[in-house]
Order: C-alpha cells, then structure tokens, then sequence
C-alpha cells in the first residue's frame, strides 16, 4: 500500500520529468564539449592503434575479403571450436594456416623525440603513422584529406592518378619533432618523404615496395 501511494505520488507530481529536468540544467552552465575536427583531434589513449582492417591485394589494393567465412571454418576457429566444445583434436599436431590473420603490429610512436635513437628510427615511425591512420584508410579518395596529427600540426593527403601526395604542416607524431614537408605514398606500396624539423634540418626517407627502409640526415640537437 506504500509503495503504491509513493508511485501515485510520483505521477502526480512528475517527480520523474522534474528529475531529468535537473541533470539537464546542472549541465547547462558548463563550457561545450567540442573539437574543432579535423584540424583538431580529441586526445586518445597512448596504446590506441586505429581500427581493424581488411586484407588488400598488393597490386591493386583491391580488398579480398567477400565475408564468406570459409576462413573461420577452416582455419584456425574450428579447431578451436572443436577442442571446446566436443573435446576434439586436430588431426595433426601441426595446422599452419595459408591466410594471413592479422597485419602486423605497428608501434606507437615515441612520446618525445630524444626516445629515437636516429633520423630512422624517428622517421620510421613518422612512415608507419602517416600510412596506418583510420583516417587516410576511410578516405574515400576524392576529396583531399587534413587532419590534425597526434602531437601537433596537420597532415593532409591528395589523390593522383597513380600516387597519393603527403603534406605535413609543424605535423608531430611525437613531442618535439615537427615536421614540414612532402612525401609520396606511390602505387607498390613504397613511400618516400622529403622534411625539414623545426631546427632547420633536412631529412630524407625512403620505404622500398619490400619493406627496406633508409634515411639520411640528422635530428635536432
């Protein structure tokens, strides 16, 4: 009897509107929330590595996957399955997989630039943000692309008919190493990128289309 009057209550006098009304109004005051994307980036986590991708052909960059899920059934998901859930081992006490299951880890950069140990070390890993953003991998391809990079500056991105342009503007992966200038992310896979640092030195990089990777030049003292 109680608890219905209490609800009868609380009908009445729309305890409940009045309660939703107060959480809208003690945030009203506060400053707004907002990011002035994409020149500026909201702050992520320091392991966050973008988002998951599908597999490309090499030559034409065309995407293999055509979610027929073959590949889970075959391998490795339904050894696993069977192990848990009918406590059956494989045949062998070897499978290897013919697929690749997951690209490579790709590390984070340095948090600040006197972490590398060289021009190639710190441009190796300027090569590997500038080529695994979620952003440049969603970019449809025709409009150019800017975006602001992890520690500073902007980076945008423009379609040839074979290569795909780079420009970096004060553009820092890690603190204290910003870079201005131009790179080429050509059509098999190779990069190359021309910059200069804040202290006025130029640096040159270049990633053949095997993965070799070179760099000449030094960082600021």
């Amino acid at each position: 009897m109680t608890q219905t009057l209490i609800n009868l209550f609380k009908t009445i006098f729309l305890v409940d509107l009045l309660k939703g009304l107060w959480v809208t109004l003690k945030y009203t005051p506060q400053p707004a929330f907002t990011f002035q994307y994409p020149a500026e980036r909201r702050p992520t986590a320091p392991r966050f590595r973008g988002v998951l991708r599908l597999q490309t052909e090499p030559g034409t960059g065309a995407q293999t996957c055509i979610v027929c899920d073959q590949c889970a059934k075959a391998c490795p998901d339904d050894l696993i399955t069977a192990y848990l859930l009918e406590d059956a081992l494989p045949a062998e006490r070897t499978v290897e997989c013919d697929f690749l299951g997951a690209d490579p880890y790709v590390p984070i950069p340095a948090a600040d630039a006197d972490d590398y140990d060289s021009a190639l070390d710190a441009l190796s890993a300027v090569d590997d943000e500038i080529n695994n953003a979620s952003d440049w991998w969603y970019w449809d391809g025709i409009e150019p692309l800017t975006f602001g990079c992890l520690a500073g500056g902007t980076i945008a991105y423009q379609a040839t008919e074979v290569d795909y342009e780079v420009s970096l503007d004060d553009c820092a992966f890690s603190d204290g190493l910003s870079l201005t200038g131009d790179g080429v992310i050509h059509g098999d896979g190779s990069f190359t990128l021309e910059v200069e640092t804040d202290g006025g030195n130029a640096l040159s990089y270049a990633r053949d289309a095997e993965g070799e990777r070179s760099a000449t030049g030094t960082l600021d003292p």
